[in-house]
């Protein structure tokens, strides 16, 4: 009697597994306009700046972290993505070869502007050093809802992520070429309303002027809350070996991004008055 119980359960658990397999979902953010998310950013970045000295290569190691919390209103979307935000940070704060940098306070309201391929960011309180400038060039949040294929998708099926998509969150001034990148999404697992993704491919482009190779590792993973239709995390995972150029030495890098995305009301610091 045991034995056959054992095997109904058996025989349930697998018939709830191929029925949850089978299981279509749609992976697509609701209206962005007007949204507000509270976003928690970390950075960690490890490798090897690679230089010539004497005829001889030499190896140093390159360290950076950063932290960033901030809430950010959409104030313009279009094709799935953001086009502009107004920003109110709590925290900007980052260590590069051990030099602390962090934003000043009366700097904490910013606007996030997308102009053709480019997100423009600015205070509207008054002009920000350099320091401050790159504090504001973290991971483009507003492009993260373009990760999504924006239909019904099954566990285990496949789509491309959009090219101006890749190449606003990798951060490049251009691609090499249309069809030199080409990063796949997949639907890994529905557990109740938490639809878990990966991500991964390669990306050839430019920064700066310089070529840059970007291996988007199968360790990135998005979080969809399927019932808000909202992505509220984000692990994003890449190798970069980005050649010498006019501005940067040659680079050899591990990057680990974590995004905490939270939906939510807009606090009075980006109320209407305020904007």
């Amino acid at each position: 009697m045991l034995t056959r119980r054992c095997f109904l359960a058996a025989v349930v658990t697998v018939a709830l597994a191929r029925a949850a397999a089978a299981q279509s979902v749609y992976l697509g953010e609701a209206p962005l306009l007007d949204a507000s998310f509270r976003v928690k950013l970390k950075l960690d970045v490890k490798g090897k700046i690679i230089v010539q000295r004497q005829g001889k290569t030499e190896a140093i190691n390159h360290q950076a972290s950063a932290e960033h919390r901030y809430t950010e209103r959409v104030l313009a979307a279009r094709y799935g993505m953001a086009e502009r935000a107004a920003r109110w940070y709590e925290a900007a704060q980052a260590t590069i070869a051990g030099q602390p940098r962090s934003l000043r306070p009366d700097r904490a309201l910013m606007v996030a502007h997308r102009l053709k391929d480019r997100v423009m960011v600015y205070s509207p309180r008054g002009p920000l050093f350099p320091e401050e400038m790159e504090l504001t060039e973290h991971i483009d949040t507003l492009a993260l809802p373009g990760l999504l294929p924006n239909k019904e998708v099954k566990v285990g099926e496949t789509w491309i992520v959009p090219t101006h998509v890749v190449q606003a969150l990798c951060g490049l001034d251009s691609l090499e070429g249309q069809f030199k990148q080409e990063v796949v999404g997949e639907l890994k697992s529905v557990v109740g309303n938490v639809a878990t993704i990966s991500l991964h491919g390669v990306v050839k482009g430019r920064q700066l002027g310089a070529p840059v190779a970007i291996h988007v590792t199968g360790a990135t993973r998005l979080t969809f809350d399927i019932k808000q239709q909202r992505l509220t995390a984000v692990a994003w995972r890449q190798s970069d070996e980005r050649a010498p150029g006019p501005a940067n030495p040659h680079l050899a890098l591990d990057v680990a991004i974590d995004v905490e995305r939270s939906p939510g009301a807009a606090p009075p610091e980006l109320g209407d008055a305020v904007l």
